[in-house]
């Protein structure tokens, strides 16, 4: 589930060659694999802009996830150095989990009153 606004996180096609879940509220696309948060975009200053892939580097958490005779087991990551996502963990992410949803609420209450 998103973070954001409690929406199924959608699993795609490739992108890049790689298999991305992608989030519902900003359209981020992040590897099952690694983690890695991709997009598309172009340079403006190549002679001649082209779409390509660029990378923001590993901004998720990955856990192994294998499934054996109908039993579904769980490896946590052992990576030991911070990961953006472990933020949203800690309090201070549910500190700033609370504030986005606090906005998020304003914004609909808003659009149902205008």
């Amino acid at each position: 589930m998103s973070r954001h606004n409690h929406k199924r996180l959608t699993l795609t096609a490739e992108f890049d060659g790689k298999l991305c879940i992608v989030c519902p509220k900003h359209k981020y696309k992040i590897s099952l694999a690694e983690g890695e948060s991709i997009y598309r975009a172009t340079n403006p200053y190549d002679p001649l802009p082209t779409p390509r892939w660029y990378s923001k580097g590993i901004k998720q958490r990955v856990h192994t996830v294998t499934e054996t005779d109908g039993d579904v087991y769980v490896t946590l990551s052992h990576v030991s150095r911070f990961i953006e996502s472990d933020y949203f963990q800690g309090e201070k992410g549910k500190v700033e989990r609370e504030r986005m949803e606090a906005e998020d609420a304003a914004k609909k209450s808003k659009a149902t009153t205008s």
